[in-house]
């Protein structure tokens, strides 16, 4: 049977007149693919599920527990102290679904009583977890000469070993259904910033931990995603902690240090007490696009391994950020971030 051939001058007009049709065929196709890879056709149940959000002492942490007992989920919000006013105005605005638990990540005895509470209160019918969150947002900021040993501990075990350490008492209680595990990380875990080190090193294991736990919850049917938000919240907690870093850094100082740095210390203490003046939320449209990202995570049958929660111009940001020669992207992220080289090599007294 001989071919048929299309003149090549025919083919072109076809394509030529059909063009807006075939576009418009192949963005819709692939939307449609899109819905029904991440399983957004279904209706979506939770009354039936549970959840454990870890540090709602956080914005994000408190925020999350929020949002997601009006989704109708039965929620487990962890504080370090349920009876702190944070904790009581949260219970006051939700549900009867939701839970507070006394967990401090840090604490081994505490975790272990908050997962045999979670168990004991699971609602009749719900088995196990449908998503462990561990909000992981213990900050200290300031220059590494000035951290003490117990600070930069404190650090990595509320943002690193604590959330391993959550995971693992946690796991059993994830196994039936089978759950996810959402981390929440922070921008430092891909871009490290001036004064934050330790809890920058924190994020990077935070991510490299997750990355390979995906691998090894995998069999079991777990998902595991991370999601990093583009800007620190300041809950009153929080703020209140960053006061306290600053008087133990100068405290704790050798006296070299303290005749080498003076000058310098204090501008940057200024410059942080005017930053932690500032309104202690999340802001608005970041929260937004975090909690369409937590809701897609928690949804989608299929939740990417990480989901970047930032406006598009920051996003835009990043992308130059990663191909810029490290020279350049130094001096930019100093300028991001406010730190001024010169005025600190002036505010740096010699020995």
């Amino acid at each position: 049977m001989s071919e048929i051939k299309i003149p090549e001058s025919l083919r072109e007009t076809y394509v030529v007149k059909n063009f807006p049709a075939i576009v418009v065929v192949t963005v819709m196709s692939t939307i449609l693919l899109n819905y029904v890879w991440n399983g957004k056709i279904k209706k979506r149940k939770v009354n039936d599920s549970a959840v454990l959000i870890t540090d709602c002492d956080s914005g994000f942490g408190w925020e999350c527990a929020r949002r997601l007992d009006r989704l109708g989920f039965h929620v487990f919000a962890g504080f370090r102290n349920p009876q702190e006013d944070r904790a009581l105005r949260l219970q006051a605005k939700a549900s009867r679904n939701l839970q507070l638990v006394q967990l401090d990540v840090t604490n081994n005895e505490e975790v272990k009583n908050a997962a045999r509470f979670v168990q004991e209160r699971l609602p009749p019918g719900i088995t196990g977890l449908h998503s462990l969150i561990n909000v992981s947002r213990d900050m200290l900021h300031g220059h590494f000469d000035w951290y003490t040993s117990e600070q930069c501990q404190r650090i990595i075990d509320a943002n690193l070993t604590g959330v391993v350490r959550v995971t693992k008492c946690f796991l059993h209680l994830l196994k039936p259904i089978p759950g996810r595990i959402i981390n929440i990380s922070s921008i430092n875990g891909k871009f490290p910033l001036p004064e934050m080190s330790v809890y920058t090193a924190a994020n990077f294991g935070l991510e490299g931990f997750t990355k390979s736990l995906r691998h090894d919850l995998k069999p079991m049917g777990i998902k595991v995603t991370v999601i990093i938000p583009g800007e620190v919240s300041r809950s009153s907690f929080g703020v209140q902690c960053q006061k306290e870093d600053m008087e133990i850094m100068w405290e704790e100082m050798n006296e070299s240090n303290k005749r080498h740095y003076e000058q310098f210390f204090k501008e940057w203490r200024r410059r942080m007490q005017d930053s932690l003046r500032k309104e202690n939320i999340v802001s608005r449209k970041l929260l937004k696009i975090f909690l369409v990202d937590l809701e897609d995570a928690l949804f989608s049958k299929n939740p990417q391994d990480q989901y970047v929660s930032v406006t598009d111009p920051f996003r835009t940001v990043l992308r130059i950020l990663k191909i810029l020669p490290s020279c350049f992207r130094h001096k930019v992220v100093r300028l991001l971030t406010g730190e001024n080289k010169n005025t600190r090599k002036k505010t740096l007294k010699n020995d």
